[in-house]
């Protein structure tokens, strides 16, 4: 049994041994665990999901590990504006628990995502134009700290812990219970699906995707796109996959550019919430994963097509040119654009801010996922991601159009994701760590994760 739970992290390179797993079943099995932890000492990490990819996020080799997979709770209050999510959910089963309800949530796009990690790192969700991050639309958190009390944190009650939490990761408390504000789904359907274009329409999605954020995504906040120029290495094939959305359940015209660049494939169509993740996911459910090892890699840019091309042909020189990877069993890279609008941004200060530190701008967070099979190989997947995403810095750099702030659901493990959130983020941060934690307990013994710097 203990293998199976071990074994729930997505990727292999988190599949640590602890030396226990604990099994909580409530908030209150949780707070005990941490005052025994905090009595004896002992190194602990903390698994909602288990999507990130690195050793040593949401898993450990020496001490104990404390999955959170039974608290699964799911309560929609009597007004139906709000959903109470217990940490050790999936989003899939969120949405799936909604839908009877004509309702969604702002939160993971794809169905294995756990609720825990994707919120407390900040969450983009295809509602984030129009509602902002999955954490500015937390009501409240009930939340484990460190000395094993159990408290709520909200706009009205531990409010610093509150703003904390939101994009502060594992460095405060253990979350048990998300209190999510709901969205109203009319009629119970969406629009959404899949666009795939071939290597020679690369440079028309890319112009595609900056004419939606200069002009679509500014008028039609119920929009979203999650674009994603992918190679298979042993396959030796390329391909540009666009998920589309539409909240209203109609194709709308803010999305026109990307069917004017000319798919060859287009699924798009009328669906409930849990089917756009899943078309989106490729159809991977729950926690059902293939053995593979993976890799995440985040920078934030501005908004260019000239930037997004030069990105487009390095892209291509690095991976679609390179023959080393044709021979690495399940080798697959994928360079996600990200579009964020202002909006954004501006959601999360209406509902009591955030931690992250974001330009109220419209800028784009790149994510490199990278997959592979064997340990063996990963001395030239790790420092090719390493070098490509150098090189498009260096590429946004020489345009004026770097961001210095790092996405945490898709960093990598050496990139500095607290840091990026600026000097004043981070005093305050270590404010409310030392408030809360005065022992240190989520700083030296709590394994994983971005640490305060």
């Amino acid at each position: 049994m203990a293998l199976i739970r071990r074994n729930r992290n997505r990727s292999m390179r988190a599949w640590l041994p602890p030396q226990a797993i604990f099994v909580p079943t409530s908030a209150q099995d949780v707070a005990k665990s941490v005052k025994i932890i905090n009595f004896f000492s002992v190194p602990f990490a903390v698994r909602s999901g288990g999507h990130t990819p690195f050793p040593g996020s949401a898993s450990i080799s020496d001490g104990i590990l404390i999955s959170l997979q039974n608290l699964t709770t799911l309560e929609l209050s009597e007004s139906g504006d709000r959903v109470s999510i217990g940490s050790g959910n999936r989003w899939i089963s969120v949405y799936e628990f909604l839908a009877p309800h004509n309702l969604g949530a702002v939160g993971g796009r794809v169905p294995s995502v756990g609720v825990g990690g994707l919120t407390t790192g900040g969450g983009n969700s295809y509602f984030t134009t129009g509602h902002g991050m999955a954490c500015d639309n937390v009501a409240s958190f009930e939340v484990v700290i460190a000395d094993g009390s159990i408290v709520t944190a909200s706009a009205s009650e531990n409010k610093d812990l509150f703003w904390a939490l939101k994009g502060g990761s594992n460095n405060f408390g253990i979350v048990t219970r998300f209190n999510l504000f709901t969205v109203p789904i009319p009629n119970g359907k969406v629009w959404g699906g899949n666009t795939i274009f071939l290597p020679q329409q690369f440079n028309n999605v890319t112009d595609a995707i900056a004419e939606y954020q200069m002009n679509g995504q500014l008028t039609d906040p119920d929009a979203a796109i999650i674009p994603s120029m992918s190679y298979q290495g042993q396959q030796n094939s390329s391909a540009f996959i666009v998920t589309v959305f539409h909240a209203s359940g109609q194709k709308p015209a803010s999305l026109e550019p990307i069917f004017k660049a000319g798919p060859v494939v287009d699924s798009s169509r009328q669906m409930t919430l849990p089917e756009v993740a899943r078309e989106a996911g490729g159809g991977e459910a729950g926690a059902k994963q293939p053995h593979i090892r993976n890799d995440f890699r985040t920078i934030s840019i501005g908004v260019s097509s000239e930037l997004y091309r030069g990105i487009v042909a390095l892209f291509q020189q690095t991976y679609t040119m390179n023959a080393t990877l044709s021979s690495i069993p399940g080798y697959r890279v994928t360079l996600t654009f990200q579009p964020v609008a202002a909006s954004t941004v501006t959601h999360g200060k209406t509902r009591g801010g955030n931690a992250m530190g974001m330009s109220e701008k419209a800028q784009t967070w790149l994510c490199l996922t990278t997959s592979w099979v064997l340990p063996s190989d990963d001395q030239v997947t790790l420092p090719l991601s390493i070098s490509f995403t150098k090189q498009v810095e260096d590429l946004a750099k020489a345009k004026g159009l770097f961001e210095q702030y790092l996405f945490l659901n898709d960093a990598a493990i050496d990139q500095k994701v607290i840091a990026s959130y600026g000097d004043a983020q981070v005093k305050e941060l270590k404010r409310v760590s030392q408030k809360y934690d005065p022992k240190g307990v989520f700083q030296k013994l709590a394994k994983g994760g971005f640490k305060l710097p």
